[in-house]
């Protein structure tokens, strides 16, 4: 606190002043307005006795004007803080000035402000938890206040940025039937891994003549046993019948494939476009979860905010948080300079951050 260097006695100039004052004011005037006039119409330049005579008027004022019975007992409480809040008080320490010249003004994401009457600069301040709120305050609505998620650096918002599997998938689907819309139906098969309608063609072809060689085999072997009466019951007898059971037994092996190939290639295109596009799209979502966010800026020309609002979850409050919780106060709080700046007293540290 500055330490005030007091007259001997209240001095015929201390009393002029008074008078002088009571004329241009009356009494509960803001000390603001009386240290102007002090200022700036008398052209006091004298600090100290600016303080003192500002400290008699506002605490000793006479309505009649008569302040000849002033002694210098009545600057003792110049200096007196102890009808002021903690706060104050701290302010004053840091400004080394007394409380009566500093006034309120208002508040700053919560915090109080106050004004130095002798500089008209303002500060706002307050203990650890008011800052902490008041950083919470000032990044409250963050996001919009500043234009939205692509004014916001990225290496600040993309811990906050996840993308969303249900838009994820949505997406990939879409895209693999656009894709395969745009594919012949040759193009489909073959992509998927599978043989060319032609050469299912050809492997029924042969599967038929196949079976149609069997046929043939199987009725002469038949019409040989039926022929000779003699033949039944001999050990070449018995093996002809084998003969025609494996036969019997082949041909309906050739005939399952027949249908089954049959049902494939009549099954051919939808169950390759199926295949295909599980294929497609499981490919499509790797390759958005490697490149996250960006593989739709990048391979769309979307902006920041398009793909996020399309694609994926933006915790706008998680990254508020994180910015009042790790921002710097003092840039963030100090309009003016930037800096934050403390004073203890009783027990508290405040941090203060001048505002103009």
């Amino acid at each position: 606190m500055r330490r005030l260097i007091l007259e001997n006695e209240i001095t015929p100039f201390y009393k002029r002043v008074l008078k002088l004052l009571n004329k241009k004011l009356g009494e509960g005037e803001d000390a603001s307005v009386v240290w102007d006039i002090l200022t700036t119409e008398l052209s006091i330049d004298d600090m100290d006795s600016k303080i003192e005579i500002l400290h008699l008027y506002t605490n000793h004022y006479d309505e009649l004007g008569n302040y000849d019975n002033l002694t210098d007992a009545d600057l003792e409480g110049v200096g007196d803080t102890s009808s002021y809040d903690d706060e104050l008080v701290a302010l004053t320490l840091y400004l080394d000035i007394p409380p009566i010249l500093i006034e309120e003004d208002g508040s700053h994401y919560g915090l109080n402000t106050y004004k130095d009457l002798t500089t008209d600069e303002v500060y706002a301040l307050g203990d650890d938890d008011e800052v902490s709120e008041a950083m919470e305050e000032y990044f409250d609505g963050y996001v919009d206040n500043v234009g939205g998620i692509d004014n916001i650096d990225r290496y600040t918002v993309d811990d906050f940025i996840e993308l969303d599997n249900y838009s994820v998938q949505q997406y990939a689907e879409e895209t693999a039937d656009y894709r395969l819309d745009d594919m012949t139906e040759e193009d489909v098969i073959s992509e998927a891994g599978y043989d060319s309608r032609e050469e299912y063609e050809d492997r029924l072809s042969i599967l038929e003549e196949s079976i149609d060689e069997l046929n043939k085999l199987l009725e002469e072997k038949e019409e040989e046993l039926e022929d000779d009466e003699d033949f039944f019951g001999t050990e070449e007898y018995e093996e002809l019948k084998d003969e025609i059971n494996g036969l019997e037994i082949d041909l309906s092996d050739k005939q399952t494939d027949y249908e089954g190939l049959g049902d494939e290639l009549r099954e051919l295109f939808d169950t390759a476009r199926e295949e295909l596009r599980d294929t497609m799209v499981n490919d499509i979502i790797s390759e958005i979860d490697s490149e996250g966010v960006d593989y739709f800026i990048n391979n769309y020309g979307y902006s920041l905010k398009e793909s996020v609002d399309s694609y994926c979850t933006f915790d706008e409050a998680g990254l508020e948080r994180y910015l009042a919780e790790n921002e710097d106060r003092g840039n963030t709080l100090s309009g003016y300079d930037g800096s934050e700046n403390e004073q203890y007293y009783n027990g508290v540290t405040y941090y203060i951050y001048r505002t103009d």
